[in-house]
């Protein structure tokens, strides 16, 4: 068995040893708020970005379009408003 536990002593879960995978899955739980950052400064870049969306490649468009849809809905997901 693993424990996740907050920089401040926080536990945030126990994940359990199933087939071998408790390891990997502790760590990827680490991960998600800075995972979760990452995202929340993604959509800030993108937002500032689109006033120039005119200068921008039909596939650059279709992936930051794609960012925009995706991400503020994996907010929304966890109680958050982009």
């Amino acid at each position: 068995n693993y424990e996740v536990v907050a920089t401040d002593g926080t536990n945030i879960c126990k994940v359990h040893n199933d087939e071998g995978q408790g390891a990997a899955n502790a760590r990827l739980i680490a991960k998600v708020p800075a995972m979760l950052d990452a995202l929340r400064k993604a959509i800030a870049v993108i937002n500032d970005f689109m006033p120039n969306i005119a200068n921008c490649s039909l596939d650059d468009y279709a992936a930051l379009n794609e960012v925009l849809v995706e991400a503020p809905a994996i907010l929304a997901r966890i109680g958050e408003t982009p």
